[in-house]
């Protein structure tokens, strides 16, 4: 694969032809831009880092760089206790390093549902965009489509920068 990125756009399956992202991004290597249904006037001015201390998420904010360096709103967010506030202000400070204008926000989880609570930030920030390591686990449907991505996948409205 000689692509920097791959752009698809959110379809329902009967309608276009387009391999599913998740396994687009596992397969290739290459970070995959969602665009959703939702109109951006703003260009991805208004950006949700979604983090979790792996090698996914470290991978998808290093390739995202030079659209988050174009950004005026950057949030790098946590949720629950598997992310600390530490870990947050160490990519902010990254982040910061690069040039780049971010601030971090830590949530509780009161479900279990990290993609949901993600999403209802990302509405309620008027976020354009939401960047995202694809997690892959150890059986094959774990592997291409863990539960917080396929999830993700599901979510039509949102704009995602997804790399695994």
């Amino acid at each position: 694969m000689t692509s920097d990125l791959l752009v698809s756009n959110i379809k329902e399956p009967e309608l276009c032809v387009l391999p599913h992202a998740g396994e687009l991004t596992v397969r290739t290597g290459v970070p995959v831009l969602i665009l959703g249904e939702q109109k951006n006037e703003r260009e991805f001015q208004r950006i949700l880092v979604a983090w979790k201390d792996t090698a996914q998420a470290r991978r998808a904010l290093h390739l995202a760089l030079p659209i988050l360096a174009l950004a005026e709103e950057i949030t790098v967010v946590g949720v629950g206790d598997e992310v600390s506030s530490e870990s947050l202000s160490k990519v902010v400070r990254y982040l910061q390093n690069h040039g780049v204008r971010a601030r971090d926000k830590h949530m509780p989880l009161p479900s279990h549902d990290v993609c949901a609570e993600l999403l209802t930030l990302a509405r309620h920030e008027d976020a354009d965009l939401i960047v995202a390591g694809i997690r892959t686990g150890e059986n094959f449907v774990e592997r291409l489509f863990g539960g917080t991505t396929q999830n993700i996948l599901k979510d039509t409205s949102m704009s995602w920068f997804l790399s695994n």
